[in-house]
């Protein structure tokens, strides 16, 4: 039988908007977004169980912004680290209750819609981003 690896859009031959990556039972493993087939927004990495492993805003393929990651032992935040618009790390940040917590959410969506549109949000400013096609 065969298994669902990823679920995307293309457009020109390039994915946009939000890729979907799934395991071999079927599972989200990850997704992220996508403009011209580079990472632009946040992207998500999931554990088998549907929580949150790891969250990190990226710009052209750079992670930029804010990253986190939690263990998988015990859920409990790994790091935070913001870095800057060249992808260089700036500073570790202390776990506060807002950073430590794991955005679970992230991992269940209702549907795995490959049109949505990129989250920006977390891109630090003077970020600029291509138009999504």
């Amino acid at each position: 039988s065969s298994i669902l690896d990823f679920a995307a859009r293309y457009a020109k031959h390039k994915k946009n908007g939000r890729v979907f990556h799934f395991d071999k039972q079927g599972r989200l493993e990850s997704w992220n977004n996508v403009i011209d087939d580079q990472w632009y927004g946040l992207a998500v990495t999931c554990t088998p169980a549907g929580t949150v492993r790891s969250v990190a805003t990226h710009a052209a393929n750079k992670v930029v912004g804010l990253s986190r990651s939690w263990r998988a032992s015990d859920g409990a935040l790994s790091y935070a680290l913001e870095h800057d618009a060249s992808g260089a790390i700036t500073a570790h940040l202390d776990a506060t209750p807002e950073l430590a917590r794991r955005p679970d959410e992230l991992c269940r969506p209702t549907r795995c819609d490959i049109d949505a549109a990129p989250d920006l949000s977390g891109l630090p400013r003077g970020i600029s981003v291509p138009a999504a096609r």
